[in-house]
């Protein structure tokens, strides 16, 4: 299953804000083990586990949209959704606090 967040950011942004995003959903879900590395500048692989479930896929940073593309078993389909709908809400936190950033960089200068 494919997802598209577009973040209206230049891809550096895209891909600090997708980090740390991550980082706080890593921390805030622990228990389901999320795990996340970059296999490329702009491709990375991710896993994690519900209710026994593995769920993995791939995150392309495509300019400024976010593309995630998810495993998920059959029988976890159910838990797709809200797993999508997690990660757009944190990645979505983390784009309002670049965009301010850099908005508040470019009044200052």
């Amino acid at each position: 299953m494919k997802h598209v967040i577009k973040t209206g950011l230049d891809f550096q942004n895209t891909k600090y804000a997708f980090d740390e995003a991550f980082k706080v959903y890593k921390q805030q879900y622990a228990e389901y083990n999320p795990q996340f590395g970059w296999k490329s500048d702009d491709l990375a692989k991710f896993a994690f586990k519900v209710k026994g479930f593995n769920i993995d896929g791939l995150v392309l940073i495509d300019g400024g949209d976010i593309v995630i593309d998810m495993t998920v078993p059959l029988i976890a389909r159910a838990f797709q959704g809200k797993a999508i709908e997690m990660i757009e809400k944190e990645v979505r936190v983390w784009v309002d606090r670049v965009k301010r950033t850099t908005s508040a960089q470019s009044n200052n200068s």
